[in-house]
C-alpha cells in the first residue's frame, strides 16, 4: 500500500484486513506450512512451519505498546463514543434547516454528524468544495475582491445556514469580519474545539 507520510506501528492494526496484506500473509502461510514441508523432510518432522506461523503471531503482539500509546484522550484523531454523541447532539440542537458546512480533516466529527443527528446526508457539505480550492492564483485571500463574492455566492447557492469551522480559519473569519450581521456565534463544539455559527444571508 502507499504511505503518504511515513510508517506508523498502528498500520498493522488499522490496515490488517487490506487485501494485499491478507494475500501476502496467505502466501507466507502456504509457503511455511505447505510448500516447504513437501520439499524439506526435516522441516515437516520438526513442525517448523507451524512454529514460524506461531512466531509471526507472537511478533504482532510487539505492536501493542505503540497502538496503546495512541489510544488515549489526548491523541488528536481519537474521540470517545460519548464525545461523538455529544458533538452530534450539539449540532442537532442548533440545526434548523439548510446546509451544514463542515470542516475538512476531522473525519470523527463528520461521523458524529452523520451518525448522531437526523440531518440528511444531502444537507452536509464539506468545506473543500468551496471556491477557494479551485482558485488558480497563489493565495486566494490576497485576491479577496475576486474570491469573496464567489464565497458569498457559494454560501447562497448551497443554502448554508450552519457553519462549523476551525478557530481562526481565515476563509471564514474574513467573511465574518466583512458581514458580521450575517453570522451568529452559537458556541464551540464539545470535544473538538470547532466554532459554530448560524448563517443568515437573507
Amino acid at each position: 500500500t502507499f504511505y503518504l507520510k511515513s510508517y506508523e506501528p498502528w498500520f498493522w492494526l488499522t490496515r490488517f484486513f487490506v487485501f494485499p496484506y491478507m494475500f501476502l500473509l496467505l502466501l507466507a502461510a502456504v509457503f511455511l506450512v505447505g510448500w516447504l514441508p513437501d520439499r524439506i523432510k526435516l522441516w515437516r518432522t520438526l513442525g517448523a512451519g507451524t512454529f514460524c506461523v506461531f512466531l509471526l503471531l507472537v511478533a504482532t503482539q510487539l505492536t501493542w505498546p505503540a497502538v496503546l500509546r495512541d489510544l488515549n484522550e489526548d491523541y488528536t484523531s481519537i474521540t470517545s463514543i460519548v464525545g461523538l454523541q455529544t458533538q452530534g447532539e450539539f449540532i442537532e440542537e442548533h440545526y434548523e434547516a439548510g446546509t451544514v458546512l463542515i470542516p475538512e480533516g476531522v473525519p470523527q466529527f463528520t461521523y458524529a454528524v452523520g451518525r448522531y443527528t437526523s440531518i440528511p446526508a444531502t444537507s452536509i457539505l464539506g468545506q473543500m468544495y468551496g471556491p477557494m480550492y479551485y482558485y488558480e492564483g497563489e493565495n486566494p485571500l490576497d485576491d479577496w475582491e475576486t474570491v469573496g463574492p464567489l464565497m458569498w455566492n457559494w454560501f447562497e447557492t448551497e443554502n448554508v445556514q450552519l457553519l462549523v469551522m476551525h478557530s481562526g480559519d481565515q476563509r471564514f473569519t474574513r467573511m465574518i469580519d466583512e458581514r458580521p450581521e450575517s453570522f451568529e456565534y452559537l458556541g464551540t463544539v464539545p470535544h473538538g474545539g470547532l466554532q459554530t455559527y448560524k448563517v443568515i444571508l437573507r
